[in-house]
């Protein structure tokens, strides 16, 4: 149960973490903000490391 929570999240972080990038590449579906896409963009990807990390420690 624990690694697929844990695959869980690292799944919805990279999936936030495309859209956010598409955001900034093309200014779709948000309209470009580009502070909030950049804030964004670096906590999904600490989370998605963290993600990942807690996945290696319990396997």
């Amino acid at each position: 149960m624990d690694k697929w929570l844990a695959l869980g999240s690292l799944i919805v972080c990279l999936l936030v973490l495309a859209v956010f990038l598409m955001d900034i590449l093309l200014g779709f579906p948000f309209h470009r903000s580009v502070f909030l896409d950049v804030c964004v963009i670096v906590a999904a990807g600490l989370m998605a490391f963290l993600s990942w990390d807690v996945y290696r420690e319990i396997t």
